[in-house]
């Protein structure tokens, strides 16, 4: 277990040293999720090499069990995560614009669907204030807790893998512990949708935000 963790841990920082040198526009922690992927596709490490801490993380957001079912839904999922996350950078950019915020607080809000570390990861890239970014981030999840699910059925939505990929898109982790008691459906899909909304998020924030000329 403890060698598991070191390897996952050492890409990280790999990650963290390759784009303060490089100076690349992507957070380091999404960095080292691509450095793990191409080391095991290269077979520079082992799969065994990460299988105790990765199965530890798979069995936490019940990826595993639900694996048949996502499966057969994978394209649909992934082109529906990219949408709704990139809807939603879109309208918080456009709406602030509207109401000529600051360009710091531009800045700071671009990312506030995604999970808090990779959204002050982002913050920083983009050279926000990753304090208003966690607030922020904190009251979407809160808000995303209590009214998320009412407000989808409201909308007649009742399927759990809606209701999951829907959380897990707009509300990450705090908002998405709601889909816990949806069912266990909905928690694997809300898991994967915040990996896949804080990947999206992370490469394309400051790649629009330099397009809108914040930066």
């Amino acid at each position: 277990m403890l060698k598991s963790l070191g390897y996952i841990m050492l890409f990280l920082i790999l990650g963290e040293a390759l784009r303060h040198l490089f100076h690349l526009p992507v957070a380091a922690n999404i960095l080292g999720m691509i450095f793990i992927f191409l080391a095991l596709r290269t077979r520079v490490i082992s799969l065994g090499s990460v299988k105790p801490v990765a199965d530890k993380l798979l069995d936490y957001i019940l990826f595993r069990e639900e694996y048949d079912e996502i499966k057969s839904n994978l394209i649909p999922f992934f082109a529906v995560v990219t949408i709704g996350g990139v809807s939603s950078i879109f309208i918080v950019l456009l709406s602030l614009i509207w109401l000529e915020s600051p360009g710091f607080i531009v800045r700071s809000l671009a990312a506030k669907s995604v999970t808090t570390p990779i959204a002050i990861e982002t913050t920083k890239l983009v050279s926000g204030i990753p304090a208003i970014t966690a607030a922020v981030v904190i009251a979407v999840g809160i808000f995303g807790n209590v009214f998320g699910v009412p407000i989808l059925r409201a909308f007649g939505i009742k399927s759990e893998m809606a209701i999951g990929t829907a959380l897990g898109t707009a509300s990450h982790g705090i908002g998405t512990a709601r889909a816990l008691d949806i069912g266990r459906s909905a928690a694997a899909y809300r898991g994967i949708a915040i990996c896949v909304n804080g990947v999206v998020t992370a490469i394309l924030v400051p790649l629009i935000l330099d397009g809108f000329n914040f930066l």
